[in-house]
């Protein structure tokens, strides 16, 4: 009985010291839901270290040139004027005005585009035709004013910054090297004009062999009519034309196509003019005291008076009757040409038109012969009117003194006709005119200026002249 009890005790201790072991032992031996364990991090759970705006820049840019070799396209900021090449690839996400996926190469130049790219590689993330910008095509009659910074065409105008992006098949050009009969696609944001694409521009037209017609007409397509003279250059939209050329009575035609920017050299020296026709013109005046005046130049007409072939400009003077001024064709080998003031005046006050032809005589040649009223004076200061300009007469010519003093060395052409070699100096009118510069081994170039009369004269400096 002892022993039990022994052994009963026994057990007892042994149980209170295992609680009192457990329970100094705090929570290392705490069972923990499996929901509570955290995992070690593994690469595939890492959070991202780069947001979506990281080292991404944005800019609105006009699209000026494409490498798709090395997939690169060159943009210049709108706004800052800054240029920036950039790379793509397949992954670059491109699309049109609506919103449609497009290729890098379906984009045109000059068009204006919303960009988000990697500022440190340089690489175009998304390239989108601006939903803010306005597209006109089809465009004639560009005119861009740089003293007022603005662009004008048909009733439309707008402002341009500095900017402005002109461009003609990958070539960078000024706005003033847009002629007003180019082809043009203009775009811009707001009032303002940010891009301008040349889609049909133009070329140039000289003559050889074209001594004959100096004096006469040269007809272009139809469209364009120029007075000929000596080393011409007319500026002509790119296409192709039939030319003719007539003097007295000699007419020769040819087909040309004209390239941009190239120019092209007729030859007409297979129409060469007959020897000289001439006739004879009896004059009959009436009053017999009436002078005659054959371009400029006091005639006898008491007795026949021999001319050659071709038009005339004579004049009529009398003390009772205002200067009459009219032409003459001298086309056969004898002609009577009859003339009566008093029915003349008659016929044409009955019209309303009693001074209509006193005008009709510009001044620029001066003759010798001495007149003693104020009609003679006019009469004999009368031109050939058969050329409307050349050389001389522009030159000498306007109000304005323009100095054209670079690109030194090449020929300088205003408005088709053939000034000399700059620097030069000439005169003009207060107007606009096209200044066409030609140099052997350069590419020739034409601007539209303005000729201010303001200080009565004016300096002009072009940029140099490109090699071919």
């Amino acid at each position: 009985m002892k022993r039990f009890v022994c052994f009963l005790m026994a057990v007892m201790c042994i149980l209170t010291v295992c609680a009192c072991n457990g329970s100094g032992s705090g929570n290392k031996n705490k069972i923990i839901s499996g929901s509570e364990i955290t995992p070690m991090p593994s690469k595939e759970t890492e959070p991202e270290t780069e947001t979506l705006s990281s080292g991404t820049e944005s800019i609105t840019a006009a699209l000026i040139g494409m490498d798709i070799n090395k997939m690169q396209i060159i943009v210049k900021d709108i706004y800052s004027g800054n240029n920036y090449v950039l790379s793509y690839n397949g992954g670059t996400d491109v699309k049109g005005y609506y919103d449609e996926v497009i290729s890098m190469v379906q984009l045109d130049e000059g068009e204006i585009l919303d960009i988000t790219f990697d500022a440190s590689k340089k690489k175009a993330k998304t390239v989108y035709v601006s939903k803010e910008a306005f597209r006109s095509g089809n465009v004639t009659g560009f005119k861009a004013t740089a003293a007022s910074s603005t662009i004008t065409f048909g009733s439309a105008s707008y402002m341009y910054p500095d900017t402005l992006v002109v461009i003609s098949d990958g070539k960078i050009l000024s706005p003033a090297e847009v002629m007003s009969r180019d082809v043009v696609t203009v775009r811009g944001i707001g009032n303002k004009i940010y891009s301008v694409t040349v889609d049909k521009g133009h070329g140039y037209l000289t003559f050889t062999g074209a001594e004959d017609f100096v004096g006469g007409m040269v007809e272009i397509g139809r469209s364009f009519l120029y007075t000929v003279s000596k080393d011409m250059m007319i500026v002509v939209p790119e296409g192709e034309y039939e030319v003719v050329m007539s003097n007295n009575g000699q007419e020769a035609q040819k087909t040309v196509y004209i390239a941009k920017d190239m120019t092209v050299t007729m030859d007409f020296s297979e129409f060469k003019a007959p020897a000289n026709k001439t006739g004879t013109v009896e004059f009959q005046i009436l009053p017999k005291d009436a002078e005659l005046f054959i371009e400029g130049n006091k005639t006898d007409y008491s007795k026949p008076v021999v001319l050659e072939f071709g038009t005339y400009i004579i004049n009529l003077l009398s003390d009772d009757y205002e200067t009459y001024t009219t032409r003459i064709t001298v086309d056969s080998t004898y002609q009577v040409e009859k003339f009566d003031l008093a029915k003349i005046y008659s016929a044409s006050s009955g019209n309303g038109n009693t001074s209509s032809t006193t005008t009709a005589a510009t001044t620029t040649q001066t003759t010798t012969t001495q007149t003693t009223t104020a009609q003679k004076t006019t009469a004999a200061t009368t031109t050939q009117a058969t050329t409307a300009v050349n050389e001389t007469t522009a030159a000498t010519t306007g109000a304005v003194k323009v100095t054209i003093a670079q690109p030194s060395g090449a020929g300088v052409y205003v408005d088709n006709v053939y000034m000399g070699t700059a620097p030069l100096t000439i005169n003009k009118d207060a107007g606009e005119y096209v200044i066409t510069f030609k140099q052997n081994g350069y590419i020739t170039k034409s601007y539209i200026v303005d000729v201010d009369s303001s200080d009565g004269e004016q300096t002009l400096s072009f940029p140099a002249m490109s090699e071919e």
